[in-house]
């Protein structure tokens, strides 16, 4: 088997890629530093769910 014999999507960035990236990378410094910030040494983010949920849920605190 090789590399050439597998059919992959090539990626296309959106236009907003960098924004959403940017937003992204924010929100998880965020939920970090507070996490740490209440001495919590155990962070976990769950990647199997969407990311937004995370978000939504800090932001909800």
């Amino acid at each position: 088997m090789t590399y050439e014999s597998h059919d992959l999507k090539k990626s296309i960035e959106s236009d907003d890629y960098q924004e959403c990236s940017e937003f992204v990378v924010s929100a998880i410094q965020s939920i970090m530093q507070d996490a740490m910030d209440r001495g919590n040494n155990k962070i976990v983010i769950n990647t199997k769910e969407p990311l937004i949920n995370a978000i939504i849920c800090h932001n909800l605190r």
